[in-house]
């Protein structure tokens, strides 16, 4: 690892804002949010949406909500923080800002009590780019929304916010008061926490030849086989982006668990297994003949404490890893998990060794990992390729690895807020299914997340129930 950083920790200004730079997987994802910013859309941003059961003793439910966001940024000052072209007199590059907290305007300016909106859904649908994270009450489908920048947080980090909302929510039941002293730590970047090689120059032969061979890998498999959008918007300008999903009951959901565990595969492996098959029975360019894609890998349980933790839940602390399965027109199942399972279980802590023959993580790889992938995400296909239109899979795993069913507030448990729903989706203007899957409650759901301009809300629902019937099938279930 490099030793030296020339701007490794924020520093602190006369008026009491903490600046820094946005590090290099951060500013990865700025550029991609940036691209929307001429039809005031924001690609990938995130937002998790719970659906909660609070007991009628609670009175004035917005409010209460109100000071538990207010608790929330206190806890996780990153929230209020906003990315800026940096000035004369910062470090070239993007830089992150944590001004003081305006209570008052922090609330005024980042939450949202919606009176008429139906639901989560409808609320997502709508939603625009804004400078800070933002929460959303919706009374209708007692449902709170968290909104942000991906830039800002990863979808881990997302579920452990919620959280401590939920904690912090249930604490303020509990005792009814806010303290004003709480604060929370800011969270540094990731090429500070782990010591990345910041330039070329610096960065040894070993890790930008792994670097090369990653991007290299998923270069191989373009064009990749996609989903056909729909006809006539290959000049389209994105629209809003939905969401549709669909789930297994509780006795499906156990015997997927259970014949994957069967066949040593994971429970994603067989579901991105089953959405390439789906997809490749569509009708595709002759030029592609493959599948290629990234899939997100979470970067916390490789963190040093206390960064792996949730008091460091606002950060951008993911990858993706590419995922390339060749020659994919008529492969079985059988022969795609294979594939996929090998990639989804690859030892991150041994992405390659150095000139001793240490063994190097995907840490220590990130920081010359981005730049190739920004450079690559940032140059348009020849125009002798097709776009890219190929689904993308992330998984959460089980939900309950981070959130509760239940957040109790009374004496000896009795009173209880209860999360009785969940999900969590991006905004996407691509031409691409943005697909998700977890486990909660027993069962597993898999999401669409799609732009309007480019898919239908039947095509999507078409393609998911295909892929539930792929899994089961590919499965023996």
């Amino acid at each position: 690892m490099s030793t030296t950083l020339p701007f490794q920790t924020c520093l602190l200004q006369a008026d009491g804002t903490s600046v820094r730079p946005l590090d290099t997987i951060e500013t990865f994802f700025k550029l991609l949010a940036d691209g929307g910013a001429p039809i005031n859309r924001e690609h990938w941003a995130i937002t998790i949406a719970l659906r909660l059961k609070i007991p009628e003793s609670v009175k004035e439910v917005a409010s209460v909500l109100r000071r538990t966001w207010l608790i929330l940024v206190r806890l996780h000052p990153n929230l209020v923080g906003t990315a800026r072209i940096s000035g004369a007199e910062d470090p070239p590059g993007q830089i992150l800002s944590v001004g003081p907290l305006n209570e008052d305007k922090w609330l005024a300016q980042s939450f949202f009590h919606h009176e008429i909106i139906p639901d989560s859904t409808t609320l997502f649908a709508s939603l625009r780019p804004s400078p800070t994270a933002a929460c959303h009450w919706i009374p209708t489908s007692q449902e709170l929304c968290i909104s942000s920048s991906h830039w800002r947080i990863d979808g881990i980090g997302m579920l452990m916010l919620a959280n401590s909302f939920m904690k912090s929510l249930a604490e303020i039941l509990r005792h009814d008061r806010n303290d004003p002293t709480i604060q929370g730590p800011l969270t540094p970047s990731l090429d500070t926490i782990v010591g990345s090689y910041l330039d070329e120059e610096t960065t040894p032969m070993y890790l930008r030849s792994t670097a090369n061979a990653l991007v290299a890998e998923f270069v191989k498999g373009v064009p990749s086989i996609g989903l056909p959008t729909i006809p006539g918007s290959l000049t389209a300008a994105p629209g809003p982006t939905e969401r549709q999903s669909c789930s297994f009951d509780a006795t499906i959901t156990k015997a997927i668990i259970a014949a994957c565990k069967k066949r040593h595969l994971s429970v994603p492996s067989a579901v991105h297994a089953a959405l390439v098959r789906v997809t490749a029975t569509y009708p595709q360019h002759p030029l592609a003949k493959s599948y290629a894609a990234f899939f997100p890998t979470d970067l916390r349980p490789y963190l040093p404490s206390p960064y792996n933790g949730e008091s460091f839940a606002v950060g951008m602390f993911c990858s993706g890893l590419p995922v390339t399965v060749p020659d994919v027109l008529g492969l079985s199942f059988d022969a795609i998990t294979t594939i996929l399972n090998n990639v989804y279980r690859r030892d991150l802590t041994r992405m390659c060794t150095d000139d001793e023959g240490n063994p190097q993580s995907m840490l220590d790889l990130m920081a010359p990992y981005v730049r190739r992938t920004t450079k690559l995400f940032n140059t348009p296909p020849p125009p002798k390729l097709p776009p890219v239109e190929n689904p993308d899979l992330s998984s959460f795993g089980k939900i309950e690895q981070y959130l509760q069913h239940e957040y109790a507030f009374g004496q000896g448990g009795e009173d209880k807020v209860e999360v009785d729903g969940f999900w969590i989706g991006t905004e996407t203007l691509a031409r691409s299914l943005q697909c998700h899957v977890w486990a909660f409650k027993d069962q597993l759901t898999i999401q669409g997340c799609f732009n309007t301009s480019f898919y239908g809300r039947e095509f999507v629902c078409e393609v998911l129930e295909k892929v539930k019937v792929e899994l089961v099938e590919g499965l023996g279930v």
